[in-house]
């Protein structure tokens, strides 16, 4: 029984759903865990073994963004619930007139293990930006995450901005996937 015991109780404690800072993980004020930037190993199971969907809720705040022109993209967080991929998006337009974005068709991302995701259209992202403005708000992708996946690009490539010149899309690298 003692054996059992000592088998089962740390399990429990690598293995349940409140995650503990010794795991890399702290409460967010969403309620969510919140990853931290750092590699630590804690002896758990990545899940990297299977080819099942990624599900469990996470949080990563690291910051990542791109500038084009006068266009910049932050994608500021990254959640994933219940397996789907929702970025946090901040658009910032410096330009003198409105730009447009469209999350459809030519919207999208990859991963650094070669897998697509799409944007989802009806994802709540204001697709327009007054000049000299910015906007947020998030972009859900259409697929589970991989396992394995540990890098995002995101692709808005239909840009509208009626100045010439400027920027008809943007790419932004790096995102680091929750774990």
């Amino acid at each position: 029984m003692a054996a059992l015991l000592g088998a089962t109780v740390p399990w429990l404690l690598t293995h349940n759903d409140k995650r503990s800072p010794q795991q890399g993980v702290t409460a967010g004020s969403n309620g969510f865990g919140q990853q931290e930037t750092s590699n630590s190993s804690s002896g758990q199971d990545s899940g990297d073994a299977t080819a099942t969907p990624v599900s469990n809720n996470k949080t990563l705040k690291a910051p990542v963004s791109q500038q084009r022109g006068s266009l910049k993209v932050t994608v500021e967080e990254v959640d994933i619930e219940a397996g789907r991929i929702l970025l946090h998006v901040r658009v910032d337009n410096g330009y003198t007139e409105g730009i447009h974005i469209a999350l459809f068709e030519v919207c999208g991302a990859n991963d650094d293990t070669g897998h697509t995701y799409q944007c989802d259209p009806n994802s709540p992202m204001p697709q327009s930006v007054p000049a000299g403005r910015f906007v947020t708000g998030v972009i859900q992708l259409n697929d589970f995450v991989q396992p394995k996946a540990r890098f995002l690009s995101l692709s808005l490539n239909d840009v509208w901005i009626p100045i010439a010149g400027a920027p008809d899309s943007i790419t932004v690298d790096g995102i680091k996937v929750p774990r």
